[in-house]
């Protein structure tokens, strides 16, 4: 991945961070991206600690103009960004006559409206530069349903089917 730049949203921890770890390893510049400052910027100095390059970045990917902001800070730094991994995600459990509006609401606005906005706000700028690559982390839920994951399985199904979407839309701009 030497040269690459790749945004990682949910670096934080979990997936997003053992992800935003490796493609640091692979040479990578990895921007990372996630609500807490504090735990992006303590990976973000082990990476360059390791001798990788990190920018941590915080961002709340439900909020357009902070998404916006994430890819500006990208393009000043590096002057390019070829990869984007959407993993940040929310995976509340609760039968469907406990799981509040507010639940099923912000479920949907981390896993797939955040999905979306980082896609957005990367695609003109991949189609610019003749290419990128996006890896939208989804789930197993998103195809085969479980009790009581009520907005999880409906988020990362809609997930599945935007990637889907971009994959289609984006095949031809490379």
């Amino acid at each position: 991945l030497q040269d690459q730049v790749i945004v990682v949203t949910g670096a934080s921890q979990g997936i997003g961070r053992s992800i935003a770890e490796a493609c640091a390893r692979e040479r990578a510049a990895v921007i990372l991206a996630a609500r807490s400052a504090d735990r992006l910027a303590t990976i973000a100095d082990a990476i360059r600690t390791a001798g990788g390059n990190a920018l941590a970045v915080p961002t709340d990917v439900t909020v357009e103009a902070q998404v916006e902001r994430l890819v500006a800070q990208t393009l000043d730094r590096y002057g390019q960004l070829t990869g984007l991994v959407n993993s940040a995600g929310v995976s509340p459990l609760a039968p469907v006559t406990e799981t509040s509006l507010e639940m099923w609401q912000h479920t949907l606005a981390v896993n797939t409206t955040g999905t979306f906005l980082c896609c957005r706000a990367v695609w003109k700028h991949m189609v610019e530069a003749g290419g990128g690559s996006i890896l939208n982390i989804s789930s197993g839920a998103g195809k085969r349903a479980h009790a009581e994951w009520v907005a999880y399985c409906a988020s990362k199904g809609a997930v599945m089917g935007l990637t889907e979407s971009l994959a289609l839309e984006g095949f031809p701009v490379g």
